[in-house]
């Protein structure tokens, strides 16, 4: 088993997510997450811990690294992704050629972004600062 999760709602659209390790608020008031922004944090999770792990692999160097994610739906039923625009941001490296390579394996290895990529088009941007 991968990980488990719990969803429990009350009788409309607020609940809690339980995971093995931590819980959060999943609902429809401004103080808890919406559907879409944990799948995209469940990317970016996935993507970042595939990519530090080929990081540590190449003995590639960062300071920091921001997973900026969006996505459009179809407006059909069912409303699934079309496009998804996965944008990695990171400050501090040292050889941008390498990274470039590392963070294209990582999306190539990472079991959430190509589970996605069934069904939309995804679009990698790369930008150093």
């Amino acid at each position: 088993m991968v990980a488990q999760a719990k969803t429990v709602f009350d009788n409309g659209f607020n609940g809690k997510l339980n995971g093995d390790r931590h819980s959060t608020d999943i609902g429809g008031s401004g103080e808890s997450f919406v559907p879409y922004e944990l799948l995209y944090g469940a990317l970016s999770s996935c993507v970042h811990a595939t990519i530090l792990g080929i990081v540590r692999k190449m003995r590639l160097k960062y300071e920091t690294c921001t997973y900026d994610v969006t996505g459009d739906k179809r407006n059909e039923i069912p409303a699934f992704l079309t496009d998804v625009y996965f944008k990695v941001t990171m400050t501090g490296v040292e050889n941008e050629e390498k990274m470039n390579k590392a963070i294209e394996l990582g999306t190539e290895y990472c079991s959430i972004y190509n589970t996605l990529a069934k069904v939309a088009k995804m679009h990698l941007e790369i930008e150093y600062k």
